[in-house]
């Protein structure tokens, strides 16, 4: 598929990058979803939350689902995830959303957690979804979970499900090292000192309930960087050497020429989270399967063109119309 030039114009009050990631983020609110929970156990004794919302007054059981995959410390709750869920369900397009391990509102029961290419976590939810007789599935991820959303495409390209039908990834860092080196520049301070508390907390609070093999909560602590936390952490609780290590076996960029459905990866020139290495342009140009749209502006996960911010923004419009051309 080609390079596209986006149709994305922001309103004029979102021009500037910090102003669309951050507002949205705290003042969007998608008052019309209802969530049902439906928890899968693991092979490895935990389990995966999964929270489905359906269009209203229907009638018919559809054999269609959108399955999302939300980004760092994200949830089902995070507005990326409910604005386009609801927007999907008023389309008749039942959605599911992947809480990655720890991240539904308690925390998961083994040491290890969530990473971005713990792909076999989003293996188990489709699984799921085709036992429970979806002949088509679409998925979407954001930012982390684009990433792991591309590395299960690409590593399973040869054996992927035939259910699954289309892909869409937004504000993905595909190179993980350059995106981690770009989150440590000053100007994303906010975002980095945000991050790292949270996921700080989340280890010291588990270390509290159980052993953590190999962690040192004095090098959590004292992570100033995503290299020092993925080192002291992320790393070695999931059998990585070290970060860079880590960021180069979970890195998307890597395996996108591999991608065989159709996909299509939507990045903001202006995201101050993503380096140069996450516009997969050379990529994109010898893989049909996928079609890059690299809008200007539009921050990370942001892509507001109009106000009352509770109104459906192009995102969620632009991944309905490439799911539902998909479907056609």
């Amino acid at each position: 598929m080609p390079i596209i030039e986006s149709s994305y114009s922001p309103h004029f009050l979102f021009r500037n990058a910090h102003i669309n990631t951050i507002i949205p983020n705290r003042f969007r609110k998608i008052s019309d979803l209802v969530y049902k929970r439906k928890r899968i156990q693991t092979d490895d004794q935990d389990f995966l939350d999964l929270d489905f919302s359906f269009p209203k007054n229907e009638t018919t059981n559809s054999n269609k689902i959108i399955l999302l995959i939300h980004g760092l410390e994200g949830s089902s709750e995070s507005i990326y995830a409910k604005a386009l869920c609801s927007h999907l369900n008023k389309q008749s397009l039942p959605t599911a959303v992947l809480n990655l391990r720890g991240c539904s509102g308690e925390p998961n029961l083994i040491p290890q957690s969530y990473h971005s290419g713990k792909t076999d976590d989003l293996e188990n939810a489709i699984k799921f979804l085709i036992s429970i007789n979806y002949k088509h599935i679409h998925l979407v991820g954001f930012s982390l979970g684009g990433n792991l959303l591309l590395k299960y495409l690409g590593d399973c390209s040869t054996n992927l499900f035939p259910e699954i039908s289309s892909c869409v990834a937004v504000s993905t860092p595909c190179h993980l090292e350059s995106s981690s080196k770009k989150l440590g520049l000053w100007q994303n301070r906010i975002y980095l000192n945000r991050f790292l508390s949270q996921l700080k907390e989340k280890v010291v609070a588990k270390s509290k309930l159980m052993h953590l093999p190999g962690i040192s909560l004095q090098n959590v602590r004292t992570a100033q960087n995503f290299h020092e936390f993925d080192n002291a952490f992320t790393a070695p609780i999931h059998g990585f050497k070290n970060a860079n290590h880590y960021y180069t076996d979970c890195s998307s960029i890597f395996v996108l020429h591999s991608i065989s459905v159709p996909t299509l990866i939507v990045n903001a020139l202006d995201d101050s989270f993503l380096s140069e290495d996450c516009f997969p342009y050379k990529q994109a140009e010898k893989n049909k399967f996928i079609l890059l749209e690299t809008p200007k502006k539009g921050g990370h996960v942001g892509f507001i063109d109009k106000i009352p911010l509770n109104n459906t923004q192009w995102l969620e419009k632009r991944i309905a119309t490439f799911i539902l051309d998909a479907e056609n």
